[in-house]
């Protein structure tokens, strides 16, 4: 299990990386874009645009994730009319962080 799976910060763009390859989730995005180049391809057309499609998916895909992650996901509980209010999204995502190999 690696160190960021136990609880550590990735503090490296490197390490990030490794970590972000060690899981199944690049391989089901590396096999949607695939398909969808596939499909794509097969239907004909392809032009110029559509590369630059993909290649300014390819770039601002991470930052989307980084923001929702990070803003998001990692939100703080904050207080409104005197209540405390959490978003069940960060609520969940601390919980993942607790125990990330439970599903349940």
């Amino acid at each position: 299990m690696g160190a960021a799976r136990l609880g550590r910060e990735v503090k490296t763009l490197d390490h990030a990386w490794r970590e972000f390859r060690a899981n199944r989730s690049p391989k089901v995005i590396a096999l949607a874009i695939g398909a969808a180049l596939a499909a794509r391809l097969a239907l004909g057309g392809f032009t110029y645009w559509d590369a630059v499609a993909v290649v300014a998916m390819i770039v601002v895909y991470p930052f989307g994730e980084w923001a929702i992650h990070v803003y998001l996901l990692h939100a703080r509980p904050f207080r409104l009319r005197g209540r405390r209010v959490e978003l069940p999204s960060s609520k969940a995502h601390r919980e993942h962080h607790e125990r990330p190999n439970y599903l349940g």
